[in-house]
């Protein structure tokens, strides 16, 4: 049997079901699928022994791994999932992501050499898009995409009798800060003005504290799956990135919720009768009003958002094409 090592990243690795993990599990499936045996690694038991036919890496900054443990024939699969220029350089990337661009440079132009043999994927057609000419650049060859494959588990909406405003994401993802700052300094004190007589709810983990004390604006916390999603949710997206595909618009829609979005954030996900796209904030005020005083606690029909086991032939020939024994 084949073997594939995937070198993890904090997130792809974390105990919680976010962008990173689910990705992860993505490519596993993928693997294990073509008949892999699936390994993990990270820094603290780091091991040259085995031969790896293919490895996967899901972070650049774990990249000096991958050179360590690879053996001459092993391929090297590189997960960049979103474009990666434009979630290190855009406007809303933050200072974090930024610095973290400028040393993943420093990897690039060293190993320039290694990334033009490597099977780059991405999660849509337009990541792909926008790294053009980064890729062009590091010479390679080999690009596909690679969409998510998760299903709604044990997922279930719980009944309730009041709706909420909703807002999903890690406090320490600086566009999630952007996005909080701009429901509450930019759209809280319309709430009245447009009958929306409820705070938005913020769930997830590492939030700093003084996002708590903005107005209209409630810190939930970290909540398991299935304390999260109600019957009566709203589910809110006021994110400007236009890459990537958000899994905070997929998964309430998939549950036939509510979700007001920003059209930047919408990539790769499909119209929806519960889709709310908005190009400006009047839209995105207007449609939450409509959608909060809608006498009946709204649900749409479930839908399924691709969430298909489909791998792009490109992927399969690719690991097709790998020989038993990466040494």
């Amino acid at each position: 049997m084949k073997k594939a090592l995937i070198i993890e990243s904090k997130s792809s690795s974390s105990q919680f079901k976010n962008g990173g993990t689910i990705r992860q599990k993505t490519i596993e499936s993928v693997l294990r699928f073509e008949g892999y045996e699936v390994n993990y690694l990270k820094s603290s038991n780091l091991s040259c022994e085995t031969s790896w036919d293919v490895i996967v890496i899901l972070s650049l900054r774990k990249f000096y791994l991958a050179r360590k443990v690879k053996k001459s024939n092993t391929k090297i699969w590189l997960d960049l999932c979103d474009s990666w220029v434009y979630s290190r350089f855009s406007l809303t990337t933050g200072p974090r992501l930024f610095f973290i661009g400028l040393f993943e440079i420093a990897v690039l132009l060293t190993n320039r050499s290694v990334f033009s043999n490597c099977f780059v994927t991405y999660i849509s057609p337009l990541d792909i898009k926008l790294d053009r000419n980064f890729l062009r650049i590091l010479l390679v060859k080999q690009v596909s995409v690679l969409r998510n494959n998760w299903n709604l588990g044990n997922i279930r909406l719980n009944p309730t009798s009041k709706k909420r405003l909703v807002f999903l994401g890690e406090g320490n993802y600086f566009p999630n800060v952007l996005a909080a700052l701009e429901l509450s300094l930019r759209f809280s004190t319309s709430f009245k003005k447009y009958k929306i007589s409820e705070p938005v709810q913020i769930f997830g983990g590492n939030w700093p504290k003084w996002v708590g004390l903005l107005p209209n604006i409630q810190l939930k916390g970290f909540k398991a799956e299935e304390d999260l999603y109600f019957l009566g949710d709203i589910h809110l997206a006021p994110m400007r990135q236009k890459a990537g595909i958000k899994n905070k618009i997929e998964i309430p829609i998939s549950l036939g919720l509510p979700v007001v979005a920003f059209t930047q954030s919408i990539n790769g996900i499909p119209k929806s009768p519960n889709l709310y796209s908005c190009s400006s904030k009047r839209d995105f005020l207007t449609s939450i009003s409509k959608a909060f005083n809608n006498e009946k606690i709204m649900l749409s029909d479930s839908m399924e958002v691709d969430s298909r086991f489909n791998v792009d032939n490109v992927i399969v020939e690719w690991l097709n094409t790998i020989k038993l024994g990466g040494n």
